[in-house]
């Protein structure tokens, strides 16, 4: 569960220690019940519940915590980024030597925020270069095969991409390790939260 929420704030969440430590996680407006599903797993986790709102205006759900326990002590405890700049660009774990457990949640939680899936093809995506880069080591420690590159943006003020992708039969038996809850990343319709 750890790995999880930690590969779900890597990819799409979000910290502010300036507002009182407000810990924020993003889904988009047709995520609802993933959304859901996520908040139940924070609230077995923490053992508190988080807040969960809609903001029809930006088309996102977010579910949140003002915590400045969860900040220092989970989120800063596995993972770094460059101060100053938004997370999004540097955002990595802070080591790979942890348990077999943690790093499959961590991949399944990355894949459920900003991953695609569908057939025999498995895709992780992001800015942070470094991230992606321990996805690939994770995932080929794993014993799966796959393909790292970089598309370079050339409008202005936008980052290059980075993408990681498995295909054929190891993304078949890489989803059966992994288990993802969000089926719209699975090109799915809606997840039940009985799953």
């Amino acid at each position: 569960m750890e790995g999880e929420i930690i590969g779900a704030f890597a990819s799409d969440g979000s910290a502010c220690p300036q507002a009182d430590y407000r810990i924020s996680f993003y889904f988009g407006k047709d995520e609802p019940e993933y959304a859901k599903d996520f908040a139940g797993i924070l609230t077995a986790y923490f053992n508190k519940k988080p807040y969960f709102y809609q903001k029809p205006e930006k088309s996102v759900i977010v579910v949140s915590y003002r915590s400045k326990d969860i900040y220092h002590t989970f989120i800063k405890h596995y993972l770094e980024w460059r101060e100053g700049e938004k997370k999004t660009y540097s955002v990595k774990l802070r080591e790979l030597s942890l348990p077999k457990k943690f790093l499959i949640g961590f991949l399944r939680g990355c894949l459920d925020c900003d991953g695609y899936a569908k057939g025999r093809l498995v895709q992780f995506g992001g800015v942070s270069k470094e991230m992606l880069l321990q996805i690939k080591k994770i995932v080929e420690d794993l014993r799966f095969n796959l393909r790292f590159y970089t598309t370079k943006d050339k409008r202005p003020n936008c980052s290059d991409m980075h993408y990681a992708k498995i295909a054929g039969d190891d993304a078949k038996r890489f989803l059966e390790l992994i288990k993802p809850r969000n089926k719209k990343r699975m090109g799915l319709p809606g997840l039940s939260s009985k799953q």
